[in-house]
């Protein structure tokens, strides 16, 4: 693949989020309107595209120790982000959550398929699947714990239990355990997947409603406060630059050897943080979060066409 494919493939992705960026500055949509798309989204169509991922992955010994190798990877970041955030005498800075965990769902499969096709589903799925279990398993009761701290001046268990209650009804949760379970038992009894056809097709049309529509949820979102546009490009890039290096440095130990593989974990560290950061961010810290996500968002679309071109997959 010549670099002029890669870059008519990323480019349609990068244009659909200026013409929600467009949409929100014209007034064309309403913010109620971009919010429910953000909503068809987490509770319709990635769910849709998630499950026929899982479900299409084969998770074998090297798959799972990959998964196992993405968690701890994350944890590393986020006991290190925090370490550093005390030593410098930022303890409980937002910013000391926005280094482990990665916007996969919402952005990292939009690029990934958009230059791959359907076919790389379930190799962005196997490099994501720890990714997105530190996220739900570790990452998310820390940023409710916080923003149960911030409401009520303290830790209010009732709020955190009621959050944690709504991540275990998370649709995005059930679509992987559901595929993951699935896809092992049709492997195992070997069902063919014929009688399943119109199911499989209808997921398809729905799941490839994903891109567009959350492009240009997320391009009417994008905010660039001109006071703390500064802050947000300095962590950013120093965010982009040590996990470069990281993935550089780890991409030999991969316990899957395929070129596809090695990008998609490339990928991965080029993404920004999870989007749900959002929810423990203090008032005051909410104008640097929106700038750090906006930022990171922009940033990594050109950054993924440039490692797809250097790799030469």
């Amino acid at each position: 693949m010549n670099s002029f494919e890669i870059i008519s493939k990323v480019l349609p992705v990068f244009l659909l989020f200026i013409l929600g960026y467009i949409f929100r500055r014209t007034g064309f949509l309403s913010p109620q309107t971009a919010s429910q798309m953000k909503k068809l989204v987490a509770n319709i169509t990635l769910p849709a595209l998630l499950f026929r991922a899982f479900m299409s992955m084969e998770p074998g010994r090297d798959e799972l120790l990959l998964a196992l190798m993405m968690f701890a990877l994350c944890g590393a970041l986020l006991i290190g982000t925090q370490l550093l955030m005390r030593l410098i005498g930022r303890k409980g800075d937002i910013r000391g959550y926005m280094v482990s965990g990665f916007e996969a769902g919402m952005l990292g499969y939009a690029l990934f398929l958009s230059v791959f096709g359907d076919s790389a589903l379930p190799v962005f799925a196997s490099v994501d699947l720890g990714q997105v279990l530190f996220v739900f398993v570790i990452l998310m009761p820390m940023l409710l714990a916080r923003r149960g701290s911030i409401a009520g001046g303290g830790e209010d268990s009732s709020t955190s239990r009621a959050a944690l209650l709504n991540v275990v009804k998370s649709p995005v949760v059930w679509a992987i355990l559901s595929g993951l379970i699935l896809g092992s038992i049709g492997r195992a009894l070997h069902i063919s997947p014929e009688p399943f056809a119109p199911i499989s097709g209808f997921l398809e049309i729905i799941g490839n409603l994903t891109v567009p529509v959350i492009a240009l949820a997320i391009g009417y979102e994008l905010s660039f406060n001109r006071e703390l546009i500064g802050k947000a490009l300095i962590f950013v890039l120093i965010r982009k630059v040590v996990l470069l290096g990281l993935a550089l440095l780890l991409i030999r130990f991969l316990p899957v050897k395929s070129e596809l593989t090695s990008l998609a974990f490339m990928t991965m560290l080029l993404l920004p943080p999870p989007f749900v950061v959002t929810l423990a961010a203090k008032d005051e810290e909410q104008g640097l979060v929106s700038g750090i996500l906006s930022v990171s968002t922009v940033v990594s679309i050109p950054a993924f066409a440039l490692i797809v071109i250097l790799m030469g997959v």
